[in-house]
């Protein structure tokens, strides 16, 4: 059962307010916007998940329309084409949660669904993007300890992620198509597919450009190696 745990009360050291137009029913309504740079970042795992000391920016990282309820993250909440508008404002969606309000794990955990379901609503969603939101609503359950809840995203990260790379369409967002690859490998350790997981760190150790990202490079070995070793 998920714990309704409480994120703790709105701090401007990390929050601040900010006005936001509806780009599906033009709407205005006030919502937190997070200060990205202004709490220490303790550490980021193996999946690039990363983690922070007092305060989870994922937990705000969707703005959702207290009138319609669109939702997407901060960064693309405004980026919708004409025909994308016209789809998700024919399309209803419901809540029970008022997010102008300071927002507990429960909330955080559904604006994720509800972004999910805008972005399916959408002409051709791009998979990675699609992937995105699963892989953070993974981070979110993997931080109240709810261990069914993880793997369900993360395996629907992970099926998203290989039909992008295996459609060889362009990467979305901050990821290379090492970086990928990688992601690809580290899901499927996570998940349990092991031989997968091999498949794609195999092919970063052996191949020369992912040699040129290092980073991806060292943690594509040192996961291919730890594998290996559980298999002995």
């Amino acid at each position: 059962m998920l714990k309704k745990e409480v994120v703790p009360e709105y701090n401007p050291k990390y929050l601040w307010k900010k006005k936001v137009i509806c780009p599906v029913c033009a709407h205005e309504f006030e919502t937190f916007n997070y200060k990205s740079k202004s709490q220490p970042l303790k550490e980021k795992e193996s999946d690039f998940h990363e983690v922070y000391d007092e305060f989870d920016p994922i937990v705000y990282d969707i703005y959702v329309c207290p009138s319609c309820f669109f939702a997407s993250t901060v960064s693309e909440f405004d980026k919708l084409k004409a025909r994308e508008m016209e789809a998700l404002f024919s399309d209803k969606r419901s809540s029970k949660f008022d997010y102008r309000k300071n927002r507990t794990i429960e909330m955080a955990l559904e604006s994720y669904d509800l972004a999910i379901h805008c972005k399916n609503q959408t002409e051709k969603p791009n998979e990675a993007l699609l992937a995105n939101l699963y892989i953070k609503k993974a981070w979110l359950y993997r931080g109240i300890k709810e261990n069914s809840g993880e793997l369900e995203n993360l395996s629907e990260a992970l099926h998203l992620y290989e039909k992008k790379y295996l459609t060889a369409s362009n990467v979305a967002g901050a990821l290379s198509e090492n970086g990928l690859a990688y992601l690809i490998g580290e899901l499927s350790r996570r998940t349990g597919d092991y031989n997968k997981a091999i498949k794609y760190f195999s092919i970063l150790i052996n191949s020369q450009e992912a040699k040129k990202e290092k980073y991806i490079y060292s943690l594509a070995r040192r996961q291919y190696e730890l594998i290996r070793e559980e298999k002995k």
